[in-house]
């Protein structure tokens, strides 16, 4: 036990010694000491302290006020104060008491110390010595309370229990004699408490369990240090000595002293406290959040010094008081700051780009702008910038991050950095990877097709290397900078401007056909290949369903409506020809047609051309016209289309796919047919037949008119139906007893037509007088039956007589009426003569009048008619029956209807 001695600059009524020891120290109190012996008053030092040589000095300190003159306050021993607790505090016991329990929560009125501590005692007990002296003649009892705490807050709040409440076993009696010592030793093991930087506090009571009377009485606690009757031994303390880091540098990036470092970086810690030792991994180590530096990345530890580098397995980032020294067990309990950095170790460049650390602008239609950036420490997620502008990050990872190049950045700049900022965690850590390359790229090219010597606008981006200088006339077509149109270069004259961001140029003479690739090269640094089309000069060929022949060339319908059909004849001896001319380009179209006589083979001379037409996208008709064409000669044509400029010409195309050379096209004929043996026939009252021949197979139509036959005369013309050498056309509608004026006309298949007679001459007929004529309607009776007939019946016939006494009679009409009664249902078969029978069928009612007629076919002659000439002439009506029924008053009469010359 060491025994620490308590000295007061006022008199006090309890005294207590702590004993907080290392290795024997002996602690004391220091304070101002009165005349010993001398009363004690109630009132407590505000300066209660105690040093622990030679590690560390603290003391303790009062929570509350002093008073600022010395008072004594006199306990009262009445009834009313019995069984009570009073508090002491460093300046009195409070008079007035607590209760009749003991406080539950801290009363911050009690001893703290004026440091934080930290060290701890061994387990076992300590020994309490009080002395205590009566203060008046008044007999009265009682014992001290004592309870210890700790706590991280000065103002100990939150506070931590060290002990409970603990009392000395014993009771101070107190006689009736004034100036009374008493002494109490006691002893309690308060477990060998621990304190790791926190505030000790000490709370005491006065406990009053017994009084004489109620009389005011009074007591004191008295101290004599030198006789060593009040103290508090404890056991023996052990102190503990933080290691305390001051401070690093960064000895591999300076740039980076007392805020952190990447991977591999040497870090130097200053402080104190660390013990010359080595790195154990667990009671000697350094520390970056929970990560553990291994020890194999410790260099030196020193008791001022520790040196040791970042190693790559690390996985946290650091942050606010994260680097840690731990010596001897205990951590350094003010830690500094430290980041892990993140660390850019590699630029993955594009597949497509040709150079290390270099990519182009971004592009959806390639991988030319994605970047991969790989390191070390990235997080879980930030920001990166391209030449300072923002890049979409499409995947973000602790070791990879892929990025778009940004399309922002400006067209004069080609080189710079690129900084990523880790934002998870969210401490804004950099790192940078300086040596980037933005490459040429071609972005468009205006128009996107055309043929050599076509300009053309190549547009792009940073299309000039290393710098905005751009080459200039001279320096266009160079090894170094250049335009390429597949594998041929563009010559610097043909290089007609080059900025930063478009090339004018001309496509070169000699670019095969078809999709090819335009590059652009600027300092040696190639762009992407970007497709342009170099279209053929050679025209469309014209196709054979657009090829037609004609007379004339007015007809632009498409079909057109005058042409002139294969193997069809012409009368003239020249010939339209009309095509339909497209190519892949915009240029002037030359039709070209090639005519030879049947039999004749196609060789490619005697090549007529027509009018140039120009193109510019949509197809255009070409016209030839052939003349000196023979009159009785069987043509065939093929048609081709010449560009103007280059003369390149399409593949012949032969018209109505003809084989060459024996099939006909067309044919000349200029010789018109010849008409002969015309002729006016079957002439009438109202018709006319007229007859006529040809030498050749033609139509035929005539021509005529009441009028004359001068000049402007009208003529109307028959319809034109037919053809061949024999023609014959019957003129109806004609007037009677009318002079007719006509002419013949026959064209050939050539459509060379013959008029006869030639005008002013003309042929004519006469029409037949009229007719004058009666129409009459006569009834004559046929049958009259007297008596019932019963059916079925087959009748012999009963004759009867047409006599008609006008002349020439021509009956149009006659029918047969008859009628009866039927008793039932019954059929009716009537004839006349040997004329066709009807039959008819009779109603099924008991008694049934019937009528019915029947039209005697073809009257004019079934009828035999009698006249005063001829009166002999009868007819025979038969009527037949069939059924059961009974048939009466069957009767008949014959009606005709006949016309006549009166």
């Amino acid at each position: 036990m060491t025994k620490i001695i308590k000295k007061h600059k006022f008199p006090f009524v309890i005294t207590l010694a702590i004993l907080v020891a290392a290795a024997g120290a002996v602690f004391y109190f220091s304070g101002v000491q009165k005349a010993r012996g001398a009363v004690q008053t109630l009132l407590l030092s505000n300066d209660l302290s105690f040093s622990i040589p030679p590690l560390q000095s603290f003391s303790f300190d009062e929570t509350n006020a002093t008073p600022s003159t010395d008072t004594t306050t006199d306990i009262n021993t009445g009834n009313t104060n019995t069984g009570r607790y009073f508090i002491i505090t460093p300046g009195q016991i409070n008079s007035t008491p607590f209760g009749t329990a003991l406080p539950t929560n801290i009363t911050t009125a009690g001893f703290r110390s004026s440091t934080l501590l930290k060290g701890g005692y061994n387990n076992g007990n300590w020994t309490f010595k009080v002395k205590l002296r009566n203060r008046a003649a008044y007999a009265h009892s009682g014992k001290v309370y004592v309870r210890l705490w700790k706590a991280v807050n000065a103002d100990m709040t939150s506070p931590t229990a060290v002990t409970d409440w603990f009392a000395s076993p014993n009771t101070i009696n107190f006689s009736a004699t004034s100036g009374e010592i008493k002494t109490d030793v006691f002893t309690y093991n308060p477990g060998g408490p621990n304190l790791n930087n926190e505030w000790f506090y000490v709370e005491y009571v006065w406990y009053i369990s017994a009084k004489a009377n109620n009389s005011a009485a009074g007591f004191q606690f008295v101290v004599d240090e030198s006789s060593g009757e009040e103290a508090v031994l404890t056991t023996s303390w052990t102190s503990t000595v933080n290691p305390d880091a001051t401070s690093y540098t960064n000895d591999t990036n300076p740039a980076m002293n007392n805020l952190g470092g990447k991977i591999g970086d040497q870090i130097t810690i200053t402080g104190n406290s660390f013990r010359n030792n080595v790195c154990t991994g667990s009671d000697y180590k350094v520390s970056i959040q929970t990560f553990d530096i291994p020890c194999d990345n410790i260099i030196s530890w020193q008791n001022t010094s520790i040196v040791f580098t970042i190693p790559a397995t690390i996985n946290v980032y650091g942050g606010v008081g994260a680097l840690v020294v731990f010596a001897a067990g205990t951590s350094d309990p003010t830690p500094l700051d430290f980041y892990v950095y993140p660390t850019a170790g590699a630029l993955q460049s594009p597949p497509g780009v040709p150079c290390a650390n270099c990519a182009r602008e971004y592009s959806a239609g390639d991988t030319d702008g994605v970047i991969t950036l790989t390191g070390t420490a990235f997080g879980l997620g930030g920001t990166v910038t391209i030449l300072n502008q923002p890049a979409t990050v499409n995947s973000y990872s602790d070791t990879a991050i892929e990025v778009r190049v940004p399309t922002s950045i400006a067209d004069n700049l080609y080189q710079g950095s690129i900084t990523l900022t880790r934002t998870d965690p969210p401490d804004n850590r950099t790192a940078t990877w300086s040596t980037f390359r933005i490459l040429p790229r071609i972005t468009g090219i205006t128009p996107s097709s055309g043929v050599a010597n076509d300009p053309v606008t190549i547009s792009g981006n940073h299309l000039c290397q290393p710098s905005q200088i751009c080459p200039g006339v001279g320096s266009r077509s160079t090894a170094s900078d250049n335009v390429v149109f597949e594998s041929v270069q563009v010559s610097d004259a043909n290089v007609t401007g080059w900025t930063n961001t478009v090339i004018n140029a001309n496509v070169p003479v000699g670019t095969p056909v078809g999709n090819i690739t335009v590059t652009v090269e600027s300092f040696n640094d190639l762009s992407n290949a970007f497709p342009f089309v170099i279209l053929t000069p050679i025209p469309n060929d014209p196709s054979s369903a657009t090829l037609y022949q004609f007379k004339t060339n007015t007809d632009t319908l498409e079909p057109p409506t005058t042409n002139i059909a294969v193997n069809g004849g012409i009368n003239q001896t020249n010939v339209w020809f009309r095509m339909t001319m497209s190519a892949v380009v915009n240029v002037t179209l030359i039709p070209q047609v090639e005519v030879k006589a049947v039999g004749v083979a196609f060789d490619g001379t005697g090549i007529a051309d027509g009018t140039g037409v120009a193109y510019s996208g949509a197809p255009v008709l070409g016209w030839v016209n052939a003349g000196s064409l023979s009159d009785g000669t069987s043509y065939h044509w093929r048609a081709r289309v010449k560009n103007q400029s280059t003369n390149d010409v399409s593949n012949w195309i032969s018209f109505g796919g003809n084989a060459d050379p024996g099939d006909t096209d067309f044919y000349i004929d200029t010789t018109f047919p010849i008409i002969s043996a015309v002729n006016a026939t079957n002439i009438a009252g109202n018709t006319a037949t007229i007859e006529w021949t040809t030498n050749e197979s033609a139509t035929q139509q005539v021509e005529y008119g009441i009028s004359t036959c001068d000049p402007g005369a009208y003529f109307e013309p028959s319809s034109g139906a037919g053809s061949g050498t024999s023609h014959s056309i019957t003129l109806l509608g004609l007037s009677s007893n009318t002079t007719y004026y006509y002419r013949v006309r026959s064209k050939d298949l050539a459509n060379n037509e013959t008029i006869s007679p030639s005008a002013p001459s003309c042929n004519s007929f006469l029409t037949v007088a009229p007719e004058v004529k009666a129409m009459k309607t006569l009834e004559f009776f046929a049958k009259q039956q007297t008596t019932t007939i019963t059916a079925p019946y087959t009748d012999p016939g009963t004759t009867f007589q047409i006599y008609i006494s006008d002349a020439s009679p021509n009956i149009q009409n006659a029918f047969v009426e008859v009628s009866g009664v039927s008793s039932a249902g019954a059929g009716i078969d009537v004839k006349v003569n040997s004329a066709a029978s009807m039959t008819a069928n009779l109603s099924a009612n008991n008694v049934t009048a019937f009528n019915l007629m029947y039209n005697i076919p073809n009257p004019n002659t079934t009828l035999l008619v009698a006249s005063e000439n001829n009166p002999s002439p009868t007819n025979t009506l038969y009527m037949n029956l069939t059924g059961t029924s009974n048939i009466s008053l069957l009767s008949a009469k014959v009606v005709v209807t006949y016309y006549y010359s009166p």
